[in-house]
């Protein structure tokens, strides 16, 4: 016999309180309904119907493997699902979120690649130097850099990079190049309040030792404190990924790198949930996969 079937076949006659009416919701005969339901207490050896003219009552054991049936065709549904949704081809709308400078760095340029591959699904872009609530703001998918805080977020890490402190050569030599962790102290130090680390920079000599910075400018933005490390204005600390072009150019210098005791990353973040959503999953493993082209380009180590 078809156990699952039989299942299937009692919890619907439960449901709907009789042979003939579980019969039309099942598209099947009343007298196949009864045949599964009898081979069902057939195989466990129960009765799990009282069955009168007028009346359709649970047994005690009846109703006892009620609920461990229902809990079963709930997993295989699930399983079913998951499969499914596995499979599904990806389509409609993905929500997006990602600070300034990735948008313009990486998504602008990754996104063409990934919509011919997927031409079914429209993304939703929302470039923002903030903390969004994905949950409160209805976003599908983030992308994120620095140290992320802890959260009820699932974190995929896309990539790796190392975090520097930069200040541009103008800068340094009017107010000298720090020596330690502690000179830190006594420059302008530009905060960037999204990055996880605020003003507690980690910046020592052993690890997990933070140093606590002050300046004159807090942001919300990496792109802006970037902008005004450029300028001349103070010291950032910044994802190498960031800062490479300028780097390279000489704009901007860096130093103690043996003393920043954290590595970064960009990090793919989503809202916990049961199935990952083929959008998600296909948008995620395309970065993972594509990546590598602009960490080549740029000469992200």
């Amino acid at each position: 016999m078809n156990i699952l079937k039989g299942m299937t076949v009692f919890a619907e006659v439960v449901n709907q309180q009789g042979f003939a009416p579980a019969a039309r919701a099942l598209n099947l005969s009343t007298s196949a309904v009864s045949r599964h339901v009898f081979e069902l207490e057939s195989w466990l050896g129960v009765q799990l119907l009282q069955r009168t003219t007028r009346k359709l009552s649970l047994t005690e054991e009846g109703a006892m493997y009620l609920d461990r049936c229902n809990q079963v065709i709930a997993d295989v549904d699930d399983i079913k699902n998951a499969a499914l949704h596995r499979r599904a081809e990806p389509q409609g709308p993905l929500k997006l979120t990602a600070p300034v400078f990735i948008a313009k760095e990486c998504l602008q340029e990754l996104l063409p690649g990934y919509l011919n591959t997927y031409p079914k699904v429209s993304v939703e872009l929302t470039a923002v130097d903030r903390f969004v609530d994905l949950v409160e703001e209805g976003f599908d998918l983030a992308l994120r850099a620095g140290d992320l805080a802890d959260s009820t977020l699932v974190a995929r890490r896309l990539m790796d990079t190392k975090l520097v402190l930069v200040a541009s050569p103008a800068y340094l030599a009017s107010n000298g190049t720090p020596k330690t962790a502690v000179e830190l102290k006594a420059h302008n130090c530009l905060i960037d309040t999204v990055s996880g680390y605020g003003d507690r920079w980690p910046v020592g000599g052993r690890s997990n030792s933070r140093t606590t910075v002050q300046g004159n400018v807090r942001a919300n933005s990496g792109e802006t404190v970037k902008a005004l490390a450029l300028a001349g204005l103070g010291i950032a600390l910044l994802p190498h990924f960031m800062v490479m072009k300028e780097l390279h150019k000489g704009h901007l210098t860096s130093f103690l790198d043996e003393h920043i005791q954290l590595s970064a990353g960009l990090y793919a973040v989503y809202p916990q949930q049961r199935f990952v959503s083929a959008n998600v999953r296909t948008f995620i493993d395309y970065l993972i996969t594509h990546l590598d082209q602009l960490e080549i380009r740029y000469g992200v180590p």
